[in-house]
């Protein structure tokens, strides 16, 4: 990620999330809470964000996008928000239990804190992020009179400082609380020596409860990371923007690495499973969604 330069892929993610909520037939995918909130950081993120929210519903804007999206990953709009379903309903499960935090690694303009901190009061919910991308929400959150006491930001360099010691630092964090952590769309921007760091430390609560949501690119044949029959245009954006994928793993090998945190797998969800669980009651089965990330639910016990 570029110094002082808040996320390109933070601003894209919600950017989609608020195309897909004028699609007429997708929309029934999005919340308007979602797309509301989104359109708040886009508005927020460059100058370029109130033309944008007003092109979107355009056809013709419509249109140009899509063939876009073809070009580079096709169905990755639709696959952004069917993974935000899945972790959020983990999120919810979790909370249901009695888990006190939840801790979200990479937050981006993610707007899953923010709708559940509120109705959770006696939850902490933790989003521990690159600053320049954290302030963009914090201001457009603060014009708004958001958020509540218990939603608390973590604002750190991940090239400069170690985000563990910042979080644990953080007043308002116990580390004896049964705790949630979610990294969405994140560990594939770190090495693989950083991810197992990353994980022992979720795992590492001296006998507290821990979950832990993360997403993860698979291998491709060739040893590449990247969604299946992505175009090379996404590469090229991605090294211009310094958001490089770096580690990936197929799901076969993906038990032992945990086991060597401390973790162990609950549940592994791939496009297939969100095609059952989300689309097929719509009648959207036959949607196109991006293939080669998937979703690891896992615990400590």
């Amino acid at each position: 990620m570029k110094q002082n330069k808040a996320s390109a892929t933070a601003n894209l993610i919600a950017a989609s999330t608020i195309f897909l909520s004028k699609d007429p037939q997708l929309n029934i995918l999005v919340p308007s809470s979602w797309s509301q909130t989104c359109s708040w950081f886009v508005e927020e993120y460059s100058s370029f964000g109130c033309t944008l929210l007003k092109l979107i519903p355009h056809p013709w804007f419509r249109f140009l996008i899509r063939q876009v999206e073809r070009l580079g990953v096709q169905g990755f709009m639709a696959h952004v928000i069917l993974r935000k379903h899945c972790l959020e309903e983990f999120t919810r499960e979790c909370l249901s239990e009695g888990f006190k935090q939840v801790v979200i690694l990479g937050a981006g303009f993610d707007t899953l804190a923010f709708r559940l901190h509120g109705k959770n009061e006696g939850v902490q919910f933790f989003e521990v992020d690159f600053p320049a991308t954290q302030d963009v929400k914090k201001k457009a959150l603060n014009k708004r009179n958001f958020p509540g006491v218990n939603m608390n930001f973590v604002s750190v360099d991940f090239t400069q400082q170690d985000w563990s010691t910042e979080l644990t630092s953080h007043h308002s964090f116990k580390p004896n609380l049964p705790t949630v952590f979610i990294a969405e769309g994140v560990l594939m921007y770190l090495s693989e020596l950083e991810v197992k760091r990353v994980l022992l430390f979720m795992s590492d609560a001296g006998g507290a409860k821990r979950r832990v949501a993360f997403t993860f690119m698979r291998m491709q044949p060739n040893g590449s990371i990247s969604f299946n029959n992505s175009g090379k245009a996404v590469d090229r954006w991605l090294r211009r923007k310094g958001e490089m994928f770096r580690w990936g793993i197929n799901p076969e090998r993906l038990g032992s690495f945990l086991e060597s945190v401390g973790l162990h797998i609950r549940r592994i969800l791939k496009s297939d499973d969100f095609r059952r669980l989300y689309l097929e009651e719509k009648g959207l089965a036959a949607l196109t969604l991006a293939e080669g990330e998937a979703i690891c639910l896992a615990e400590n016990e």
